[in-house]
Order: structure tokens, then sequence, then C-alpha cells
């Protein structure tokens, strides 16, 4: 029920025709089946809608109904009286000159409907932003809505970016299958979810919090912070090879060789475990690929090495 700008605005149907099409409709249904079309009912709700008029609204929601608003909330209102309750509280705060226009709406299906409509604010019907959507409705034998979902325009319009993030993600989405839908999130068991806090509150702990050994992350002094960026820069001496040879512009900074080694031993050592995890998890079900990067994770916090770790498990046995 096109409510999607300013949490559910009151609706018009369109202007020019509004009291003819209506008429028109209630005349046709009265002589030939005796009860509105799909059609029929969404042009009588905008008007009720619209006007504010609740009482009207009701004798034509079913008792099942079933209200989505993609653009504002992730599940559907479900059930008449929590419905109801929705439009109750859209009319106690959108401003009553907050109008929905349809600008077309199909027609030929007795039970199904699809509208396009816009807002309008304010005495001059001045178009509000973003405020374009499309709507599909169903209806039952008794002419009362049982389905609805709206969606509204959205006001990030990234071009032909989103057309490269929709082929950077769907391969993600293939892999994952089911388990890329977020509203799995919901069903996620105590158990892991618990887990997943622990993992949450010792990483903050150990890099954000003060009681830890050691200065939390955000208090890293900045030369601590520029021998790891040149560190990093000159990974395994890249830059220093290709600034001998005059081949980088990147200036060659010399850090103390133990400290290089070290990092670039963490860096090696991690990077062999998480590929020595990736091999064994390759057969496993696509839910679990994720765990080289926590084990890599987990295994830069607690060091040891991947051999260390299966005499522990075989003197453990």
């Amino acid at each position: 029920m096109a409510a999607s700008q300013t949490e559910g605005a009151q609706t018009e149907f369109s202007r020019e025709s509004a009291s003819s099409t209506l008429n028109t409709a209630s005349n046709n249904a009265a002589t030939s089946t005796g009860k509105l079309t799909a059609r029929e009912v969404l042009y009588r709700y905008y008007e009720c809608y619209n006007a504010g008029d609740l009482a009207s609204i009701e004798p034509l929601i079913a008792q099942d109904v079933s209200y989505h608003d993609m653009a504002i909330y992730e599940e559907p209102f479900e059930g008449k009286q929590e419905f109801m309750a929705y439009l109750r509280r859209v009319k106690a705060t959108v401003p009553s000159d907050i109008k929905f226009v349809i600008d077309d709406a199909t027609d030929g299906d007795s039970s199904r409907v699809g509208i396009m409509w816009h807002v309008e604010c304010g005495p001059a019907n001045t178009p509000f932003p973003f405020s374009r959507g499309c709507s599909f409705y169903t209806v039952n034998d008794r002419g009362q809505i049982t389905h609805a979902r709206d969606l509204v325009e959205s006001p990030n319009k990234p071009g032909a970016a989103a057309l490269q993030l929709l082929a950077a993600i769907a391969p993600v989405v293939r892999e994952l299958g089911p388990a890329s839908d977020p509203s799995t999130l919901k069903k996620l068991p105590i158990g892991a979810a618990a887990l997943w806090a622990f993992y949450v509150g010792y990483i903050s702990y150990i890099m954000l919090g003060t009681s830890a050994p050691g200065l939390p992350a955000y208090a890293t002094p900045p030369d601590v912070l520029a021998e790891v960026l040149s560190e990093s820069i000159n990974l395994f001496w890249i830059n220093s090879a290709l600034s001998s040879q005059g081949l980088s512009f990147i200036p060659d900074v010399v850090n103390p060789p133990v400290s290089g080694e070290v990092f670039y031993a963490f860096i090696l050592d991690a990077g062999l475990y998480s590929v020595w995890q990736a091999v064994l998890l390759k057969d496993s079900p696509s839910s679990h690929r994720f765990v080289p990067f926590f084990g890599l994770v987990a295994h830069l916090l607690a060091g040891g090495s991947p051999t260390q770790q299966q005499e522990k498990r075989k003197s453990q046995q």
C-alpha cells in the first residue's frame, strides 16, 4: 500500500479522472460480477487512504493480509489487526497534505493489479523527491486485499557501477546459495551467536582494551605506524630492489633488520597457514569456507604452527 516515503504517506488516485473512474468501476462491478475487481478495489482504497478514512478502508482488507513495504521495513505486516495499526500510526504521523497519486494501473485481471504512483505535497501538488514507486496487490473473491508489496525509487542512483557491483557479488551469492540471504542471520544458532560474540569481545579487548598488555590499537605511536607502513611497502625487500635499479618512486626506508624479518615471517607463516586450511576445507560445505580467514586471524593472535597444533592434538588423544 504505497506507504513508502515518510513511513507510508496518505494517497490520492488520479485527480483528473478520480470521480469518473471510481463511478465507472462501481457501476461495472454492480452490473457484472457483483464485486469490485482488483483494480477497482485499489482505486477505492487509495481514495479512502488519501482522505484518511480508515473506517472505509477496513472492509477492503482481508483478515490474513500481508503487506510489505520493502523500502522501509525488513519484514511484512501480517494480519489485518497489525496492518490497520500501521495505518493508524501513518495517519497520526504523516502530514495530511502529503498524497499518493496513481499514475497508471493494470487492468484485465480480477484478482491481481500492479500500479505506478508518485507522492505530491502541499496545495500546489508539488512532487515529493524520490517518491516514484510501484506496487503489486492481490485481492480475494470478496474484493479484499490479501497481499501487497511496495517498492519506491532509491535516492542513491549509482548508475553503471551497480552493474559492476552485481557482477562482483554474483559469484559469492552463487557459492553461498541460501546462506547469502541476510535474513538467515536471524536463524543463527544460539551457540554460534555466543561464539561470535566471544570473538568480537576478545578481539576488541586485545585491540582496543587498556587493561591488556601494551597500548591499544588507537594509541599506537606514530613511529611504529610509520615503521609498519614502510615494511609493508618494502614487503620482502621488493621496493629496495626496485629502488636500487631506479625503478621505484617510493623512498627506500631502512628498517631495523630484526623487526623487518619478524614482520615478514609472520606474513609468510600466516599465509601458509591460510593456504593449508583452504586445502583441508576444499571439499567442505560452502558455508564453512570462511574458516581460513578466521583461522589466519586466530593464528596471528595465538601463535603456533600447524605442525605444533597437530602434535598437541595427538598428545591429547
